[in-house]
């Protein structure tokens, strides 16, 4: 649908502003390990991949019957973006910009 295309873009442009950008941190919680891997590749041939924070579920819960589980670690994926945002703001007066991806 061309929405992770716009996120890609939107963070393009901040780490192409450099230090007048925000700290970009996107939070994927996808629950299948290949579209995890598909949005790394898109920010890695965006060449943002090694310049921003990405924050993910660990391993594939596509096959598993546990959607209380794997949404709990969503959310703790979610919860731990916030707060590295907000300790980059507090702590170093940051900008951020933070993408949660996939929260469904």
């Amino acid at each position: 649908t061309g929405k992770r295309d716009l996120v890609v873009d939107a963070i393009s442009s901040q780490v192409r502003l450099g230090q007048e950008g925000a700290r970009c941190i996107y939070a994927c919680t996808a629950p299948d390990k290949e579209t995890r891997n598909s949005v790394m590749q898109r920010l890695k041939e965006a060449n943002v991949l090694d310049k921003i924070t990405v924050v993910t579920l660990k391993g594939d819960h596509s096959s598993l019957d546990l959607a209380p589980e794997v949404s709990a670690e969503a959310v703790t994926v979610c919860g731990t973006a916030c707060a590295l945002a907000e300790a980059w703001a507090m702590n170093d007066g940051l900008d951020c910009f933070v993408v949660v991806d996939n929260l469904s």
